[in-house]
Order: C-alpha cells, then sequence, then structure tokens
C-alpha cells in the first residue's frame, strides 16, 4: 500500500496522530478536504500526510493550532515568506523564553519551601505557602 492512498487508521499511524484529531484537523481547516473513495472512506495521499507530519512538529516547537493555521498559509503561499516566518519564530522565542523564567522563579520557590519543610517542627510550610498564611523567608507578603 502506498502513501497515495491511506485510510484514516494507516495515516494516524504514520503521523502518530489519533483518528479523532486528524477528522479534528480536517474539521479546523488545518487539513483541507481529504479524498474519499467510493464508500465514504478518507484517503490521505502524500500530500495530506506531510502537512500533518508539519502539523505536528509545529506542535512540538510550541505553535498553538492558530499559529499552526498561519504557517500553512505561509508555507502555502508562494514567494519570500521568511520575514513572516521568522516574526511569528521570535515571538515564540519570546514567550518560550519569557516562561523558562516564570518557571525558573518557580523551581527557586519550591526549592527553598521544600527546605523550609524539612527542617520546620510545626506547620508545613508548603501549604501554609499556598493557604496564604505565609511567604519563603526574604520574601516580601
Amino acid at each position: 500500500l502506498n502513501a497515495m492512498d491511506l485510510s484514516i487508521r494507516q495515516a494516524a499511524r504514520e503521523t502518530g496522530l489519533s483518528n479523532d484529531t486528524l477528522r479534528y484537523y480536517e474539521r479546523i481547516g488545518l487539513l483541507g478536504p481529504v479524498a474519499r473513495n467510493n464508500g465514504g472512506q478518507r484517503r490521505y495521499r502524500d500530500t495530506d500526510i506531510a502537512r500533518l507530519r508539519f502539523v505536528k512538529r509545529a506542535q512540538a516547537m510550541d505553535f498553538s493550532l492558530e499559529e499552526i493555521g498561519q504557517l500553512l498559509k505561509l508555507r502555502d503561499r508562494r514567494g519570500d515568506v521568511r520575514a513572516d516566518a521568522r516574526g511569528m519564530a521570535e515571538r515564540k522565542l519570546t514567550a518560550i523564553r519569557q516562561r523558562i523564567e516564570s518557571l525558573s522563579h518557580l523551581h527557586d520557590e519550591l526549592s527553598q519551601l521544600v527546605s523550609e519543610c524539612r527542617s520546620s517542627t510545626d506547620d508545613c510550610p508548603i501549604i501554609a505557602h499556598m493557604d496564604n498564611r505565609r511567604t519563603p523567608a526574604g520574601e516580601p507578603r
């Protein structure tokens, strides 16, 4: 069987996506209308599989489905799309940097709370902090 004519189950296996996800992507327009056989069953072509792999890679790079839709429009457009694609990637990179900074602060806060919890003899500093009864030492309330 060649990839020119895959069933939904075969396309799901080939891409690592679920049948429901394949139907959903078609419904929301990330994948164009998929060809059907005489019995009305979806038949995925090489171009469909390539597009689904693109979507999956873009998701792994933290692009939202809406952003992926924009990237697919750039992919389908003729001409130089580098500036538009670069702009999207730069915005994503900025968001990732901000999330890393936020996670770093969270890491420091949780590390301090775990340390305080180990040496605590009365109430749990972790629960107290989440209950807003106290903050880690050296941090304003």
